[in-house]
């Protein structure tokens, strides 16, 4: 009995459409794979990246000589992440911390969670001491802060003018006088950058990449432009009396910018 030529047609046309269909299937599902993959490396990668602020120096402000009245600095601070696995851990970390630093509070360790720094005010010059001990010791991290410093022996009424700031969201903001009429030229703009971390959080050597570039805040000289200079009273000599036939026709004024106590 032989196959009738309709039906031969029949069955090589769903034989051809099968392997459309397995060729379209293969080539969604190899697309969907690379995707998938593309995504999932893209959000691996994101979430082994972290970003991270640079502060931008606040200005300083001078006399009129030039001399520095009241500037910024950094300090860092060292606390517990999370505590220690093990007493002995925890230890290590403390003879490292002490023979590093000198100075250690100890009883931050017992007090956690509660944030107590276990080193604090570290100098700029000990900051390249810092990294090798939170790659040792995962379970602790650094904060670092921006301090106004002001030089010793100015006048009270200076220091008045000047004013103070506060810290808020991790950077110094003026409360009253110059540091708050002039906050927003004395603070700059932060910066930022980018570092890659192991999944213990750590930071992954060479794999540091600047942003954005921080720009510093403007200095301020004193007096201001439109100001009248502050002067120390006791410095500034009285001006002598003269009897009306012999006093001069002509008498420079000693004036004085900022003056500073012995």
């Amino acid at each position: 009995m032989s196959v009738k030529p309709d039906t031969n047609k029949r069955a090589k046309l769903l034989l051809g459409g099968l392997l459309v269909w397995a060729a379209l299937a293969t080539i969604l599902l190899f697309n969907k794979t690379i995707v998938s993959g593309n995504e999932t490396l893209k959000k691996g990668l994101a979430a082994a990246r972290r970003a991270y602020l640079i502060p931008a120096r606040r200005g300083t402000i001078t006399d009129s000589d030039g001399r520095p009245l009241v500037w910024s600095e950094t300090r860092a601070w060292i606390f517990l992440k999370r505590p220690p696995l093990s007493d002995a851990e925890g230890e290590n970390a403390r003879k490292a911390l002490s023979r590093v630093f000198g100075k250690l509070n100890s009883q931050a360790f017992s007090s956690f969670p509660a944030r107590r720094p276990l080193v604090e005010n570290i100098s700029p010059d000990d900051f390249r001491k810092i990294p090798p001990l939170l790659a040792k010791f995962p379970f602790l991290e650094t904060v670092s802060r921006e301090i106004r410093v002001k030089r010793p022996g100015i006048l009270p009424e200076t220091l008045a003018e000047i004013g103070a700031v506060k810290p808020e969201n991790g950077k110094l903001k003026g409360v009253s006088g110059l540091e708050m009429e002039r906050d927003a030229e004395l603070r700059g703009r932060d910066g930022m950058f980018e570092v890659m971390v192991d999944k213990q959080g750590r930071w992954i050597p060479g794999t540091w990449m600047e942003i954005l570039k921080p720009k510093p805040g403007n200095d301020l000289r004193l007096p201001l432009p439109g100001s009248a200079p502050t002067e120390d009273k006791q410095s500034v000599p009285k001006t002598k009396k003269y009897p009306k036939k012999t006093r001069p026709t002509a008498c420079k004024k000693t004036s004085g910018g900022l003056s500073f106590r012995p």
